[in-house]
């Protein structure tokens, strides 16, 4: 089974081919980031605080925080995309950093997504659409670590599935562990579905001893997130969360087009991602006939049992689990990816031509999209940052839970820009979730309302009073409303984003109390 484009059947003429996509899927998922002076991800700003904590704590800058508090994993599950991101805050102001970290990730997955169409012969073309499903829910989310484990997974695949009658060498070996490593370093969910792609293998093929050889490679990482997992689950207790299993959506709700929409795509409202998704189905469909009526099936049975298996995970599982939000929804697009790349070549011109225009057309949207709400969802925001000098502790509100351009909660984390930018402390820090580079030593002690970032209504006097700052995400209404309950005016005078500050307030130190 070989790809073939019309009459390009020459290796040099494929891989011309191949890199033309190539080039013209990477140029694509780079538009939007050339739009959005922020990159709508909404734990983003979370994770570049992490960073902030980590830089403070390793004495890369000054002091700003109680670090008797905080402890670094800089080795630990689930933190691997954070040494880039450090890498990246030794050249770049956190606004860079942010922007291009979500890039490289999205980048480095555009060339996975070709590198396993090209290794196991799919369509070039399918490697394109199959790019779309990167501007998904996890992307907008802002879950990072996941992320970073997503080409790694498919360079695994790749590597798991290669057909090979020579025998096993160490050189094999060193690629399994080395590929294994990471994934649990990028985040442990991967090793899970790595390990799904071995048992299917084997299963397919009838061959139990390929899985007992990966599996004498997987044991010291299995081990290893075994041992973590409950020291996780610990931590998140004693911080108070939820840890148990929770289903927001039934199973017949997810076999909803809705549903399916918003979890495939998960980025943007109105027609654009019902559209896109209408458009892959109909691809997909006119590829499958075609294939059909010529007799020439070409479908890669081991892409398409990992993505079914993923596709029923994702209709099956919880939507949390151990206080991880998204935990069946996350695959849904990934289980896309390996579904497309799964069918059989497209041999019309004029399919591929959809294929490109299909692409092209959401990219080109989204990056309107994205302009959009990077300027006017986001007003004030950049001028409340620029306001404050010096570390502050600061609250944050978000009254405006939906964004008119951006499905679920783009803002609820954008409170963390000002502990990335100028250190302090924050009402709510990823610290808490124990997964992160930088983790709370032990569960702090709240002398305010816990949950103010997701419920803003239960505000009282004394959350105000125990913070220097509060950035208040709200119209113009909301702005009114809290100005005159708290007695307290923004140097910013327009805009949804306005930072109010207690006159008397002085810049933290590393012996300051308020906020702790």
């Amino acid at each position: 089974m070989s790809y073939v484009s019309g009459a390009a059947t020459g290796g040099s003429r494929e891989v011309n081919a191949r890199l033309a996509y190539f080039i013209v899927g990477s140029a694509l998922a780079a538009l939007p980031f050339l739009a959005a002076d922020y990159v709508p991800a909404t734990d983003l700003p979370q994770h570049l605080a992490q960073i902030r904590m980590w830089r403070e704590l390793w004495g890369l800058d000054p002091h700003t925080m109680d670090l008797s508090s905080l402890v670094a994993r800089p080795l630990g599950a689930n933190t691997l995309v954070y040494w880039p991101m450090l890498a990246l805050s030794q050249l770049l102001s956190v606004r860079w950093v942010g922007k291009l970290t979500v890039w490289l990730l999205v980048q480095s997955s555009v060339a996975a997504l070709h590198v396993l169409a090209w290794r196991r012969e799919r369509d070039p073309a399918h490697a394109l659409l199959a790019g779309m499903l990167l501007f998904s829910l996890p992307l907008y989310w802002g879950l990072l670590n996941y992320l970073s484990g997503l080409p790694i997974f498919l360079l695994t695949c790749e590597h798991a599935l290669r057909e090979s009658s020579a025998p096993l060498r160490a050189r094999d070996i060193a690629v399994r562990l080395l590929l294994l490593l990471a994934l649990c370093w990028a985040h442990v969910f991967w090793l899970a579905c790595a390990a799904l792609v071995v048992l299917l293998r084997a299963w397919l093929k009838r061959d139990p001893g390929y899985a007992l050889r990966w599996g004498a490679c997987f044991v010291p990482f299995a081990a290893a997130a075994a041992a973590w997992l409950p020291s996780l689950a610990r931590a998140r207790r004693a911080s108070g969360v939820e840890l148990g299993v929770v289903y927001q959506a039934s199973i017949a709700a997810r076999l909803s087009w809705d549903w399916l929409c918003s979890t495939c795509f998960g980025g943007v409202r109105g027609p654009l991602e019902p559209l896109a998704l209408l458009g892959l189905v109909a691809y997909a469909t006119v590829v499958c006939v075609r294939a059909r009526r010529s007799r020439r099936q070409g479908y890669d049975p081991m892409l398409l049992a990992v993505g079914a298996s993923l596709l029923a995970f994702a209709l099956v599982a919880p939507d949390k689990l151990l206080n991880t939000i998204w935990f069946n929804g996350r695959v849904l697009s990934c289980s896309g990816m390996l579904l497309l790349l799964a069918l059989p070549a497209s041999q019309a011109r004029w399919t591929k031509a959809a294929a490109l225009l299909l692409a092209a057309g959401f990219a080109v949207v989204t990056t309107l999209a994205w302009s959009v709400h990077s300027e006017l969802e986001l007003s004030g925001l950049r001028e409340s940052l620029a306001s404050v000098t010096g570390p502050r502790s600061v609250l944050g509100l978000d009254y405006r839970a939906d964004a008119s351009i951006l499905r679920g909660r783009p803002f609820l984390q954008d409170f963390a820009y000002f502990q990335a930018e100028h250190g302090g402390e924050l009402s709510f820090s990823f610290a808490e979730h124990q997964s992160g580079i930088v983790a709370l030593a032990r569960p702090r002690t709240l002398r305010w309302t816990q949950g103010l970032e997701w419920y803003p209504q239960r505000l009282q006097p004394r959350d105000v009073d125990a913070f220097d700052c509060v950035l208040v995400n709200g119209t113009n209404d909301d702005h009114s409303r809290f100005s005159e309950r708290f007695g307290l005016r923004s140097p910013v005078a327009q805009g949804y984003f306005r930072v109010y500050c207690h006159a008397q307030s002085e810049p933290l130190t590393s012996g300051s109390t308020r906020g702790r």
